[in-house]
């Protein structure tokens, strides 16, 4: 998606139900955002590669392009904030916050879509 950070009837979209980790589809989507005016979340996304064994604050278990059980992505540079030494994905779901969210470098919340 250019030009603007993400259409929230697409993220709608691209929720994922409640299912097992091997019944959940390939998350195929790459991002990219521009002109948000924070140029660190600036870039293309592609499909997040968190590990299985990390858990949001929410408690949800994590699986290969998801996070808190909806699509999930990281930076395509790699870079990407720590929690407890694992990293987390850049564009996701917050269960908390019950929103999207693009974190910053350092963690920090930058944009929620």
């Amino acid at each position: 998606i250019t030009n603007k950070l993400c259409s929230s009837s697409i993220l709608k979209n691209m929720e994922s139900p409640s299912a097992a980790a091997e019944q959940l589809a390939p998350n195929t989507y790459y991002i990219t955002v521009s002109g948000s005016g924070t140029p660190e979340c600036d870039g293309l996304y592609v499909p997040s590669m968190a590990p299985a064994d990390v858990v949001s604050d929410s408690g949800t278990k994590s699986n290969p392009g998801y996070w808190n059980g909806r699509f999930a992505w990281d930076r395509s540079d790699g870079r990407a904030a720590l929690r407890n030494g694992k990293p987390n994905p850049s564009l996701s779901y917050s269960n908390s916050y019950k929103a999207w969210r693009i974190a910053r470098l350092d963690g920090h919340l930058a944009y929620t879509i």
